[in-house]
């Protein structure tokens, strides 16, 4: 069990490297970065800005699944079946 402050710091962990991504994101195509996410537009090109933040990102995000014991790649998944809901 994590404990509530570290839990707090993986959320916020998680929260900045999702707005610095959306950021890059929104810099260059502009609208909702969301739309994004889980497209080669969403990850940038090696050596990128966009890349070196869809990295962080990822890995906030896998530490934010472990800290819930979520598997990051079952989270992807109910995560892309709420977005095609949406669409």
């Amino acid at each position: 069990m994590v404990h509530p402050d570290r839990l707090a710091q993986i959320d916020e962990q998680f929260a900045a490297a999702d707005e610095v991504w959306a950021r890059e994101v929104r810099g260059r195509y502009g609208g909702n970065p969301y739309f994004h996410r889980d497209k080669p537009s969403g990850r940038g090109e090696p050596g990128s800005a966009l890349r070196s933040a869809y990295e962080a990102r990822e890995r906030a995000f896998a530490d934010w699944c472990s800290a819930r014991g979520l598997d990051a790649a079952t989270r992807l998944r109910a995560d892309e079946a709420i977005l095609h809901q949406l669409a």
